[in-house]
């Protein structure tokens, strides 16, 4: 051991700095240690939060950007050929609705009707995660530039002219309706996002699936109507708390 100027040069964390005869302190190994430990317990409870929220941004995102693209391109149709008839629910009718779109989408891959080879044709699957019931028929389907895809359908009945499925990401899961699979109906003169309350100007009894309420909200929905709320109210709090209704924004 050494001594100078009255200080102790010991192997511990105060060092003298001889030149200018002062004293410096600098952490030890522990307090190193136990720091890092405490940035780490922060980042595991934060940066899963920030991945969602910014998840939910882009899906968000994407949602309005197809609205506002079938919306210009459903009018460019209307003005340039007319109001389309009623397309029914059969490949014929498929293929029509894609006709009224096909000119206006960036198309990176035109799959046809039923081709199972271009865009999986697995399940689709409810807002609780289970697999939907419903038969996948009677689809044209596309994928766009972009990587996610459109299937349009016809429609069961007159109330709509016909059908499109907005998939932010193909074939990616979770392949859920709310989640990244999105709805849109069109009308003899707009394209209406399922769950919006303005399309009951089409029947004042809209059956259970068209409404937000029980298409969306309620824990046991099947989520076809979850898109007007991500359009309007800008989140998907329908995934986060049970019975929203049309009036609130977010989660109470």
């Amino acid at each position: 051991m050494f001594r100078k100027s009255g200080f102790t040069l010991a192997e511990d964390a105060t060092h003298v700095d001889i030149c200018n005869n002062t004293r410096r302190t600098a952490f030890t190994l522990a307090e190193v240690l136990i720091t890092l430990a405490i940035i780490g317990v922060v980042a595991a409870m934060t940066i899963p939060t920030l991945i969602s929220d910014y998840q939910e941004k882009v899906t968000v995102t994407k949602v309005k950007k197809m609205y506002s693209t079938l919306s210009n391109a459903y009018q460019l149709y209307v003005a340039n050929d007319g109001t389309p008839q009623y397309m029914d629910w059969t490949e014929e009718g498929a293929s029509k609705v894609y006709n009224v779109f096909a000119p206006y989408l960036k198309i990176a891959k035109d799959c046809g009707t039923n081709d199972q080879n271009c865009i999986s044709y697995s399940v689709r699957r409810l807002k609780d995660g289970t697999d939907d019931p419903a038969i996948r028929k009677n689809e044209y389907d596309v994928v766009l530039n972009d990587g996610s895809s459109i299937s349009f359908r016809g429609h069961s009945d007159s109330r709509y002219l016909g059908v499109i499925y907005y998939d932010i990401n193909t074939n990616l899961a979770p392949n859920q309706w709310g989640y990244d699979i999105f709805q849109f109906m069109i009308l003899p003169e707009r394209i209406v996002p399922s769950g919006e309350p303005n399309d009951t100007i089409i029947d004042g009894d809209l059956g259970f699936l068209d409404r937000f309420e029980t298409g969306c909200a309620e824990s046991t929905a099947r989520g076809y109507a979850c898109t007007a709320w991500v359009i309007h109210k800008g989140n998907l709090d329908y995934l986060k708390c049970d019975n929203l209704t049309w009036s609130d924004n977010k989660c109470k």
